[in-house]
């Protein structure tokens, strides 16, 4: 039986600059226009390049959406791994939110109303309503270990109960902002430090 060619790591490092260059182009193509009406056209418009050589890389829109969940899924694990304390946790919320409020004007890949869309698509498309589930779930997993591994810093012991049970309120505080950053855009960086303090240190209560 004949067997493809291997990629070379020069195609191999091609693709995936490609696939970056979609991703950012959907991003801020969903994020202006809106997942449900941005086209494939659309997207191949923001990117530079024909649709024909975007369904090479992804064979529908909802394949770039569940891209695009799992991009930031794995942002979201890389800068857990590098969070040593809830303090920094705090300082790093605090200093996003502003961010977070301007990001529809700003077409990050990542932000609140690109966040927004993608929630929004998962109630008329079941494969992203599953990959949305994939991703809390591996959501909750990234801030269980960050949690149990920072309260034995502390040199206290979190039940596998205790541990959950805060991650999920993690995971709520977190969405929670999103929404602020677009509904209280107003919010001032004191009263939101002041009000989130007491809530991350009772993350680490045993």
């Amino acid at each position: 039986m004949n067997q493809l060619p291997r990629k070379t790591p020069k195609a191999i490092a091609r693709s995936q600059v490609q696939r970056a260059r979609i991703l950012d182009a959907a991003a801020k193509s969903f994020t202006a226009e809106g997942i449900h009406a941005a086209s494939m056209a659309t997207v191949a418009k923001t990117a530079g390049m024909s649709v024909g050589l975007i369904y090479r890389y992804f064979e529908s829109k909802s394949d770039i959406v569940q891209a695009l969940i799992e991009q930031e899924v794995e942002e979201t694990r890389i800068a857990f791994h590098e969070i040593g304390s809830s303090g920094e946790l705090l300082d790093g919320i605090l200093d996003a939110f502003a961010p977070w409020r301007r990001a529809r004007a700003a077409g990050d890949t990542v932000n609140v109303a690109l966040a927004h869309e993608i929630i929004a698509e998962a109630t008329r498309v079941p494969a992203i309503a599953e990959a949305m589930q994939r991703a809390d779930e591996a959501y909750r997993e990234i801030f269980s270990e960050w949690i149990h591994d920072r309260a034995l810093d502390q040199g206290i012991e979190l039940s596998p109960a205790q541990v959950r049970q805060r991650a999920l309120l993690l995971h709520i505080m977190i969405d929670g902002l999103f929404a602020r950053a677009i509904l209280e855009a107003g919010l001032k960086r004191t009263t939101l430090k002041s009000a989130l303090r007491g809530l991350m240190q009772s993350l680490f209560t045993a």
